[in-house]
């Protein structure tokens, strides 16, 4: 399980692990908001597990609409504390051009931050990247993966509000 860095401090009486894991049941009951709402707070406190989630919600509009500037907010808060599933995320979302320009240079860096940590399919996008801006090419065309399931300690549920959260700017 990825806690170390990331994790915010426990308040008194506050237990994460059961918190994240109620976000986890409401999302498979398809109760979006309430997987909303457990996963928006503990992300707003820095736990990058529910930031990757709120990235996986919006990326795939499950629960609330589309929302690919939302979607690289959670991944980037989640990615800037070494959360490498959230790296690689970013690495495709910057390869593709998937709601921003592309641009392979971007995408190297996170992907290369990800295969430092282990990630097999960064090392293999990094391979690809770093061939196709030794050739010239501009960018690269593949069909957009999807990120691989997170560990069973913190799946990877897509769900969100049908608003926006407080002050979310």
């Amino acid at each position: 399980m990825i806690l170390a860095a990331g994790t915010p401090p426990q308040a008194a009486g506050f237990d994460r692990d059961a918190e994240f894991a109620k976000g986890v049941e409401a999302f498979q009951r398809r109760d979006y908001d309430g997987a909303w709402f457990h996963f928006w707070g503990l992300a707003r406190a820095g736990d990058p597990d529910s930031q990757y989630n709120l990235g996986q919600m919006y990326r795939r509009g499950e629960g609330v609409p589309r929302d690919l500037v939302q979607a690289r907010r959670w991944y980037e808060a989640a990615a800037n504390q070494g959360f490498e599933l959230a790296q690689f995320q970013l690495g495709v979302i910057w390869e593709t051009g998937n709601g921003v320009a592309p641009d392979l240079g971007a995408a190297r860096r996170w992907y290369a931050l990800a295969a430092r940590a282990g990630h097999e399919g960064a090392r293999e996008a990094l391979r690809r990247v770093e061939s196709a801006l030794a050739s010239g090419r501009v960018r690269t065309v593949i069909e957009t993966p999807e990120a691989p399931p997170a560990a069973a300690a913190r799946p990877n549920p897509p769900a969100g509000p049908r608003r926006p959260p407080p002050d979310a700017n």
